[in-house]
């Protein structure tokens, strides 16, 4: 049975050694292309971000809009949204 393991854990990390490797060779093509590229184009991509964030926060919205008690309640969604922060900055902190 440990032989098992032992068989899956070396193909694991046969495997994980392989994707490292191929990672790294697929970075030494792409980096400079994609470090030109934010480069050529800042506005296009900074565009393209704030559109992304902006359909996020449009989509929360949206989710919150179909559930009738939090669109009711609208100090609650401001309750929930500051614990939420809290949470992840004292989680921050400690990491």
């Amino acid at each position: 049975m440990n032989t098992e393991k032992d068989n899956v854990f070396t193909t694991f990390s046969t495997l994980e050694s392989s994707l490292k490797k191929a990672e790294q060779k697929v970075d030494l093509y792409v980096n400079p292309v994609r470090k030109s590229i934010f480069k050529r184009f800042p506005v296009f991509f900074s565009l393209f971000v704030t559109f992304g964030v902006s359909c996020v926060f449009l989509g929360f919205e949206k989710l919150i809009e179909r559930i009738p008690f939090l669109y009711e309640h609208p100090i609650l969604i401001l309750t929930i949204g500051i614990a939420v922060l809290g949470i992840t900055g004292t989680l921050y902190k400690k990491l």
